[in-house]
């Protein structure tokens, strides 16, 4: 009957450790996102409100583009993966 008090204060004390934790990582994880979004933005000057394909096409076909080269170069160095 004696242990009853303490584990219950103790499974208090966890929950509302993990809670607070959880709720934390979710903030964080949130903000970090919303900085690479703004990252994203201001480094290739994307506008949000933009319906244009155009310049996400163009986005999209450079990065692709990089990809192959560094594939291209990790296989002539051989460092194939």
């Amino acid at each position: 009957m004696n242990l009853l008090g303490p584990l219950f204060f103790l499974s208090l004390g966890l929950f509302f450790f993990f809670w607070i934790r959880r709720r934390t990582v979710r903030k964080d994880q949130s903000l970090l996102e919303m900085e690479i979004e703004e990252d994203l933005k201001e480094e290739f000057q994307i506008d949000p409100d933009s319906t244009n394909s155009d310049s996400n096409e163009g986005l999209l076909n450079w990065m692709e583009e990089e990809q192959m080269l560094d594939k291209i170069e990790r296989k002539v160095s051989g460092r194939d993966e």
